[in-house]
């Protein structure tokens, strides 16, 4: 839990005073409670054979902090994230912006509240209209927040474009005139155009060329320490999630199977979808053994497996994970983990560093004990990687 102004001891006393039940010095930015969407399954009218896209994830976000979100395609993150900004409904539960439960909001107290809550979308060609200019595009946002003045929507845009390092000249140009890299810069200053609290950026380097990818995630820490900006961000890029995040959640299949801060699940993964996802990742050490990545396929999100939805991928899978659901519980201070047999801690930075099989189905001695979800902790301090030519 983060307090304006506070040192880091007093961030501390404050965490350890709500673990023992006291009271909570602040109030999140974001809550999600229980969060559904599930669409009816195409091709069929019957209602009970839907796709579970996401189904029952709660969690934190405080402000200034950026939460990671990982997870293979179909996990269900980018439905999250549309979720997070009122561009879809839930099934069921909730999502609370500053303690307003966005569900209850209607047409017209909705629209002022997206001024705060704002998305970047992962192809900037498709979320750009091809037949506006680059200043029509960014002045949209400014226009429906009330700014009418002609002089001064120019000199906005213009102060935009130079924010996330466009030329202001570029503003005349069509978004088929402009490379990748210059589509997606437009499409973060229009999404900061409005001065938001919480930005969803849904894989917003994947497509573009990998030497553009470090300048615009630098631009992005740049943004969120110069504009006092909230993240989820969600990608597949493992690395480029390590260093923007303070948090990560991992998703799988609809459900959150662990939650941590960002070094410690790099360092030391309880969940053994995490640990696995982690050697998937190409290491320039050629004398680190990649150990088992993620076998198989995602599974069904219509007729999810019964029990630990992983449990069909899982190396370490016993006849209990097939038959009960593990909820989502607290493995030490700041973790939550889904697993019936989660990586003991002493084995879980062997795993990440000698990316070993061996090391994976390594249980610790009793299933951890289910409690409400924590609250997180303060952001900490995040290092830019080195500027691409």
């Amino acid at each position: 839990m983060k307090l304006p102004g506070a040192g880091a001891g007093l961030q501390r006393e404050a965490q350890a005073a709500l673990s023992e039940g006291g009271a909570r010095p602040a109030q999140p930015l974001v809550e999600v409670k229980d969060l559904v969407r599930h669409y009816r399954a195409p091709g069929t009218m019957s209602k009970r054979q839907v796709i579970r896209a996401v189904d029952g994830v709660s969690f934190d976000v405080i402000e200034g902090e950026t939460l990671g979100v990982v997870g293979e395609s179909g996990c269900g993150k980018s439905t999250l994230g549309r979720l997070l900004v009122k561009l879809d409904s839930p099934t069921s539960g909730n999502v609370r912006f500053e303690g307003l439960d966005l569900s209850t909001v209607h047409r017209g107290a909705l629209q002022g509240l997206r001024r705060d809550l704002q998305m970047i979308f992962q192809d900037p060609m498709g979320s750009l209209d091809p037949l506006w200019r680059a200043e029509r595009i960014i002045a949209e946002p400014l226009r429906a927040s009330g700014m009418r003045d002609r002089h001064e929507l120019r000199a906005r845009v213009e102060e935009l474009l130079s924010t996330v390092g466009l030329d202001p000249e570029l503003g005349s140009r069509l978004p088929s005139e402009m490379s990748g890299g210059q589509r997606q810069r437009v499409g973060i200053a229009r999404a900061i155009a409005t001065g938001p609290r919480l930005i969803v950026a849904d894989e917003p380097v994947s497509a573009l060329d990998v030497s553009v990818q470090a300048q615009v995630v630098n631009l992005l820490a740049e943004l969120q320490s110069r504009l006092k900006l909230s993240y989820v961000f969600i990608a597949h890029g493992l690395e480029v999630v390590r260093h923007l995040s303070d948090r990560v959640a991992v998703m799988y299949l609809g459900k959150v199977v662990e939650l941590a801060p960002a070094e410690e699940l790099f360092a030391a993964p309880a969940h053994h979808y995490t640990a696995m996802l982690l050697a998937a990742v190409p290491s320039a050490d050629p004398g680190r053994r990649s150990g088992v990545a993620v076998q198989g396929e995602v599974g069904s999100a219509m007729t999810p497996p019964s029990g630990c939805r992983f449990n069909p991928r899982c190396p370490a899978r016993q006849t209990r994970c097939s038959t009960e659901e593990p909820v989502l519980a607290r493995i030490g201070e700041s973790r939550l983990v889904a697993c019936h047999y989660p990586l003991k801690a002493e084995f879980r930075s062997a795993t990440v560093a000698s990316g070993t099989a061996s090391d994976l189905p390594t249980f610790s001695d009793a299933p951890p004990k289910a409690v409400p979800a924590i609250r997180p902790p303060a952001p900490s301090n995040r290092r830019n990687t080195p500027n691409a030519r």
